[in-house]
């Protein structure tokens, strides 16, 4: 089983005075000096290169070769599947990660909120009356950082439709970030019987979008 998100995890001091942040796994020595401030390094072998915004090294190893000013994140075995293309979020505050997109994965699932208009019995996300609007937010960060290559992105809920026109937004990055990526969205419809709500997801005319009611 893959463990995507965990906490109690080990920042470095550095790393502890920054907020939460959002950013692309590299293991690419080469990528551009002007790509690395929003991408976080696996440290291996070889000696890191500078200028990466976070550096990720294994519980077994050690951030001797790394500036002291560098922000580290040392994460267990549990996540050694990360690989580049990966995004993740890095929550210093809370000594949290999460796992948000894997590249390598053909199904990835963004959960835009947990608050829902039905109670279905056999629902596996019961939903909860929470205050969780900074999720669109953390989304948006990620949609940009996510290969345009990914052949599919699931918005689920709760009920996506409920967040209104920050739902239309999240369509709107989605095709405007990645425009061959196939947008799958699960919602119980309920919204749709007003027609303003289908006419406003329409006339943003996504090229690749399926309602899954």
């Amino acid at each position: 089983m893959i463990i995507l998100g965990a906490k109690q995890i080990r920042f470095s001091a550095a790393a502890e005075c920054r907020g939460r942040q959002t950013v692309r796994v590299s293991t690419d020595v080469s990528r551009p000096q002007a790509l690395r401030s929003r991408e976080a390094f696996v440290v291996g072998l070889t000696a890191p290169p500078s200028g990466f915004g976070w550096y990720i090294i294994s519980a077994e190893a050690t951030a001797d070769a790394l500036d002291a000013t560098a922000a580290v994140v040392t994460l267990p075995a549990d996540f050694d599947y990360l690989a580049d293309g990966d995004v993740i979020r890095l929550a210093p505050d809370d000594h949290a990660v999460r796992v948000l997109y894997r590249r390598s994965s053909g199904t990835n699932s963004f959960l835009l909120t947990e608050r829902c208009n039905n109670y279905c019995l056999m629902c596996s996300q019961p939903p909860r009356n929470v205050a969780d609007g900074w999720i669109v937010d953390e989304i948006l960060e990620a949609l940009p950082l996510i290969d345009q290559n990914a052949k599919e992105i699931i918005f689920t809920g709760g009920e996506p439709t409920l967040l209104g026109d920050r739902f239309l937004e999240l369509v709107r990055a989605m095709k405007s970030y990645l425009p061959r990526t196939s947008l799958h969205i699960l919602s119980n419809g309920r919204n749709f019987a007003d027609a303003s709500l289908a006419a406003k997801l329409g006339a943003i005319a996504h090229p690749d979008i399926m309602l899954g009611i």
